[in-house]
């Protein structure tokens, strides 16, 4: 009995000692269960932990959006030059259609033609115009009045065109509107041209002005009307003083802009 006893213990040993070693070598091989585990990833607002790794994060997504929600910016164009033969195919059109016209509806069509090219700044069609406009009901419908007037005095203050014939249309279109009761629209438009115009000579375009407007009784007092500042019966007469007090309300003007 006593040599079954020591028997067992000694089987009991040799097996648990043969175990162990067996764990210990399987701990050396195998890495530490720390090592295996995954950092869970969790899905804001949910609670829900995910397996798969953290995705990179932008760090300011707002500048590479912001570059392309941005519209492009266009450089600053010049304004396309208009051929002044295409103005001028544009009149001749307008002036053929115009004579051979039955109604006052197809003259009103051909004086629209001539006035898109008075609009782009043709002389021509802005002395048909001016000519025109006192005894052609038809030209007064689609030309605006001060259209007109801004026509009549650009022809007569430019040097390049400045004659008796330009200061008689811009006569004869004064007293269109003086028969009208139209004198404060005629005289406003007169000043609302000139304001800003900082082009030399400014004195020589005034005194052919005055020239014109004291034979148009009142035009000056109109004007004077709209000037700040003290007047005087002179106003009344275009006299050299209402010309030194325009000159100054254009000098005041343009150093506005300017500003």
């Amino acid at each position: 009995m006593l040599l079954t006893f020591f028997g067992s213990l000694y089987w009991s040993y040799r097996y648990h000692t043969s175990t162990a070693a067996r764990s210990k070598a399987a701990a050396a091989v195998l890495p530490s269960s720390k090592s295996l585990e995954t950092p869970a990833v969790g899905t804001p607002g949910t609670g829900v932990a995910s397996d798969a790794p953290p995705a990179p994060a932008d760090r300011d997504p707002s500048p590479s959006f912001q570059q392309l929600a941005a519209a492009p910016q266009d450089a600053a164009r010049p304004k396309p030059r208009i051929d002044p033969r295409s103005l001028r195919t544009i009149v001749d059109r307008g002036v053929v259609a115009y004579a051979s016209a039955r109604t006052d509806a197809d003259r009103a069509k051909a004086a629209s033609d001539i006035q898109t090219a008075a609009s782009a700044g043709f002389p021509t069609a802005r002395v048909l115009l001016a000519r025109n406009y006192p005894q052609s009901a038809a030209i007064r419908s689609v030309v605006p009045a001060n259209d007109v007037v801004r026509y009549a005095l650009a022809l007569l203050t430019d040097p390049a065109s400045e004659n008796d014939d330009t200061k008689q249309i811009f006569l004869a279109l004064g007293q269109h509107f003086t028969a009208y009761g139209k004198l404060d629209l005629f005289g406003a438009q007169i000043l609302d041209s000139m304001r800003g115009d900082s082009r030399p000579q400014l004195y020589h375009r005034i005194d052919i002005l005055l020239d014109v407007l004291v034979r148009l009784p009142g035009s000056c007092s109109a004007i004077a009307r709209l000037i700040a500042g003290p007047s005087d019966r002179s106003d009344q007469e275009c006299s050299p003083s209402f010309g030194e007090r325009l000159r100054r309300d254009i000098d005041k003007s343009v150093s506005v802009q300017a500003r």
